[in-house]
C-alpha cells in the first residue's frame, strides 16, 4: 500500500513538472511581444500553483480518511481482543471454581 501511494506521489509529480516544462517551452517559443510573454507565464504560474492547491487539498482529504480508517479498525481490534481476553478470563474463572469443589483425588485422574 505504501509503495501505491509513492508511485501515484511521483506521477502526479511528474505530470505537474511535465506540464510546467511544457507550458514554459510553448510560451518561450511563441511569437510574442515580451509583456505578453510575461504574462502568460504569469497567468499559467497562477493556473499551475491553484492546481497544486487542489492537489494538495485532496490529498490531505484522502490521508485524513486512510487515518480515520486506520483508528477505526485499530479500535475494532481492541474490542475484538478484550472481548476475547474477558471470555478466557470467565473460562478461567470457571475452571478454578470446578477444581476448588472436586476432591484432590478427583483432580488427579483428570488430569492423567
Amino acid at each position: 500500500m505504501s509503495n501505491d501511494k509513492n508511485l501515484s506521489k511521483g506521477l502526479l509529480l511528474g505530470l505537474l513538472a511535465g506540464g510546467l516544462v511544457g507550458a514554459s517551452l510553448a510560451l518561450l517559443f511563441a511569437p510574442k511581444s515580451g509583456k505578453e510573454l510575461r504574462k502568460d507565464i504569469q497567468d499559467k504560474a497562477e493556473d499551475f500553483k491553484k492546481e497544486a492547491e487542489s492537489q494538495l487539498v485532496k490529498a490531505k482529504e484522502k490521508a485524513q480518511e486512510v487515518v480515520n480508517e486506520g483508528k477505526k479498525r485499530g479500535q475494532q481490534i481492541i474490542d475484538d481482543a478484550k472481548k476475547k481476553a474477558e471470555e478466557i478470563k470467565n473460562d478461567a474463572e470457571r475452571l478454578m471454581k470446578g477444581a476448588k469443589g472436586k476432591p484432590a483425588a478427583e483432580q488427579e485422574t483428570e488430569n492423567a
